[in-house]
């Protein structure tokens, strides 16, 4: 749950965060990747 996620931030960290449990795939993914260079 998300007081369950609150207070183990908390208790780990020591900073108080808003928690918002949302659907899966309701968050737009980012649009950046890795790059990985090989020097041949």
């Amino acid at each position: 749950t998300a007081d369950a996620c609150r207070a183990a931030i908390a208790d780990r960290l020591g900073v108080v965060a808003d928690v918002e449990i949302v659907d899966r795939e309701s968050l737009a993914r980012s649009g950046y990747k890795a790059v990985r260079l090989v020097d041949a």
